[in-house]
């Protein structure tokens, strides 16, 4: 199956606070049950409130952490779980 790749794009500031978000990771939130997220609704909230799960979080909040400290970015992969 060939799958095309498609990147996230959000910036978060020094809290963790969503500053920009673009259309790809609202049609990602939007595909996955959460309609209601628009870019005004999500701009200044914690990332972390889109984030379910806390061991998921856990890794997130650490990459993002060691990111932080040596100042790079990086890309992740996400995949959709649809839940019955």
């Amino acid at each position: 199956m060939d799958h095309e790749t498609q990147y996230y794009r959000y910036c978060i500031d020094a809290n963790d606070r969503l500053i920009e978000v673009d259309e790809l990771w609202l049609a990602f939130a939007r595909e996955n049950g959460a309609e209601r997220l628009t870019e005004a609704a999500v701009l200044g909230r914690s990332l972390w409130d889109f984030v379910e799960g806390e061991a998921i979080r856990a890794v997130y909040e650490d990459i993002h952490q060691r990111l932080r400290s040596c100042g790079k970015s990086a890309a992740f992969f996400f995949v959709a779980i649809h839940r019955t």
